[in-house]
């Protein structure tokens, strides 16, 4: 071996090493950090599930609101978004397939674009049923509504001082 790619060896090694110490060393600050400001992290902990449990208790009610009414807007900063979803049953799209558009089929069903086709034409393939679901979404900057006025109550949830 040459004493070029022994000293290149030795670098790499160095630098194993070294990389490996540091890693370590920042962990232990991360550790250390971690347990200096506990209430801290655990505060953040129950915000973030505070904030999960209120969205998620938002996006219920939107999508309740959208099957009851088919209205997409409920409220501002809320908006409902639709997917389309097929259902079938393959063997049944095969033999389909086989009849009607036999480059869909080659030894397994290309569902992507049979999907395609049936949905372009809702009603064409009789054994395809087409569910329509609302999905809700809410904005990640949220104004105040108009005049609404929030109580301590709704307010306590956030634990901040604000």
């Amino acid at each position: 071996m040459s004493q070029t790619m022994e000293m290149l060896r030795e670098r790499v090694r160095a630098a194993r090493l070294n990389a490996r110490y540091r890693g370590l060393e920042a962990e232990a600050i991360t550790n250390d950090v971690r347990r200096q400001y506990a209430g801290v992290y655990e505060a953040a902990e129950q915000a973030n599930a505070a904030l999960a449990e209120a969205e998620q208790a938002l996006r219920a009610a939107a999508e309740a609101h959208y099957k009851a009414t088919g209205e997409k807007k409920p409220v501002e900063g809320v908006a409902i978004r639709e997917t389309v979803t097929l259902k079938y049953a393959e063997p049944d799209a095969i033999a389909w397939a086989k009849v009607s558009m036999p480059q869909l089929v080659s030894e397994k069903l290309d569902a992507k674009a049979f999907e395609k086709v049936a949905k372009a034409a809702p009603g064409a393939v009789p054994f395809v049923s087409v569910e329509t679901v609302g999905k809700a979404t809410i904005a990640s900057e949220l104004v105040p509504s108009p005049g609404y006025r929030p109580s301590v109550e709704d307010l306590s949830i956030t634990g901040a001082p604000f």
